[in-house]
């Protein structure tokens, strides 16, 4: 990402590579402190250049073992601070140009097919972004009565918010996985486009499909999410780290469909050489308390 320096990013060539696990190894032993507050998921801090280093090691330790997920809350920051706000405000049309050349053509049809026979009103939006997408469905969706988005970074919420085509769009500073709670119930369809989900576990994925599956009803989850290029969707793992910022490809059909949700629409493409997963699917129970 041009722009944004992702701190679990590895360098592109091996011996980069290389040197910065074995220096970032050596660091984490000369700073124990240090390496205990950059676990620590209750610490905010500012990272230095020998905390990436540092960074690199661990991720790559824990992978070896088999471990994931110990440092995601360090995505959670990254997102929540300047850099990725400035990427994102420069990036935002270009974000929306992709959707459009990409994925529109493919989810807006069945998505709205699956709106109309559910008579779903209203819109939540989790990581909205700079609300391109917010105004696209606002325009789309006249009966919609709302439209929420949940931006973890405040200075981006308050650009979405300034630049909302509508009136019934509204766009706020929070964690978007607890305000769905708030914000979201029956007669909901709860989007994520982009590269939202890839940054949370498997676990808070699996419990956000719950919810909604439990206690949304009727509802609809609809997502464009990318993949991992050898993510062997079906049989291989429900969730693995991929690519240079070690975020998560899930299986969402299978993350959606064990939560209880039923698939209305599921299809994969590829942009240059990103993989995308491309979803809708329904709740079918009545909520449970």
């Amino acid at each position: 990402m041009s722009g944004a320096r992702f701190p679990l990013q590895p360098a592109a060539q091996a011996w980069k590579r290389a040197l910065h696990q074995a220096g970032g190894a050596v660091l984490c032993v000369l700073h124990p402190a240090r390496v205990k507050a950059l676990r620590d998921p209750r610490q905010t801090l500012t990272l230095g250049k020998l905390d990436y280093w540092m960074l690199r090691a661990i991720v790559a330790a824990a992978e070896r073992r088999g471990e994931v997920g110990a440092l995601d809350h360090i995505h959670q920051q990254f997102w929540q601070g300047a850099d990725a706000a400035r990427f994102q405000i420069a990036d935002g049309a270009k974000r929306y140009q992709r959707f459009l050349d990409h994925h529109a053509a493919l989810i807006t049809p069945p998505l709205q097919a699956a709106m109309a026979a559910r008579q779903c009103q209203q819109w939540f939006e989790i990581g909205p972004g700079t609300g391109e997408l917010l105004n696209y469905w606002a325009r789309l969706c006249p009966t919609l009565q709302s439209l929420r988005g949940v931006e973890c970074n405040a200075e981006l919420a308050a650009w979405a918010n300034s630049q909302r085509q509508d009136e019934r769009i509204d766009v706020r500073a929070g964690d978007g996985l607890a305000e769905a709670r708030v914000l979201g119930g029956a007669g909901t369809v709860f989007w994520s486009y982009g590269g939202v989900l890839e940054y949370f576990g498997t676990a808070v994925v699996e419990d956000y499909f719950r919810w909604i599956a439990n206690q949304a009803h009727p509802s609809l989850l609809a997502l464009v999410e990318p993949l991992s290029a050898d993510h062997r969707l079906g049989e291989g793992p429900l969730s693995q780290p991929y690519g240079a910022e070690r975020s998560y490809s899930h299986d969402y059909r299978r993350l959606a469909e064990q939560a209880g949700l039923r698939l209305c629409y599921q299809h994969t493409n590829n942009t240059g050489q990103q993989r995308w997963l491309l979803l809708v699917a329904e709740t079918t129970t009545p909520a449970r308390e």
